[in-house]
């Protein structure tokens, strides 16, 4: 399994939106996203992760590992490595302050405890075909407070979403 996810803000803090592309055996199966208001860039891209873990937690038999795939290195390198520091220290960074979004970082640590998660950087706007979809749609559901969605992927609301983009010089 691998995810590809992404959060937005348009002002931070503000309206936000989230996404998750799920690919199983290569090939997109499922779609996640939504929106809130008042929410910082950094609570929709943890938002994103959560969301798109937890959906293969409960809808997907027998999955393995999941790779997961972010443009955010502070979900990468909070995910991959911060994480075990802060839950020993009782959520406190290494300069002794509270960690930001605790209960969403609690949550991934959760999860990193009952699954076998790995974490990769991936460039933003850069060459990451499933990154950039999951950027335009997070962006999308931001601009447009979509609601919560997650299920099959698909195909006619991404191109739609790409398509809209391009002709407003956003792609």
């Amino acid at each position: 399994m691998k995810i590809y996810c992404d959060g937005s803000c348009l002002i931070n803090p503000g309206n936000g939106g989230y996404a998750g592309i799920i690919l199983q055996n290569g090939i997109c199966e499922y779609l996640l996203y939504g929106s809130e208001g008042s929410t910082t860039n950094n609570c929709m891209e943890l938002i994103g992760l959560i969301e798109s873990i937890k959906f293969i937690e409960s809808n997907v038999k027998n999955f393995g590992l999941i790779s997961i795939y972010t443009d955010s290195k502070y979900v990468c390198d909070g995910s991959s490595s911060w994480i075990e520091k802060w839950s020993r220290n009782d959520w406190k960074t290494a300069d002794s302050k509270d960690v930001k979004n605790r209960e969403l970082w609690e949550e991934i640590w959760s999860l990193k405890s009952r699954l076998n998660l790995s974490f990769s950087w991936v460039k933003a706007h850069s060459y990451h075909k499933y990154n950039n979809i999951a950027d335009l749609i997070a962006r999308y559901a931001c601009e447009n407070q979509l609601a919560k969605y997650s299920g099959v992927y698909d195909d006619n609301f991404v191109t739609k979403i790409m398509n809209e983009k391009i002709v407003n010089k956003d792609f």
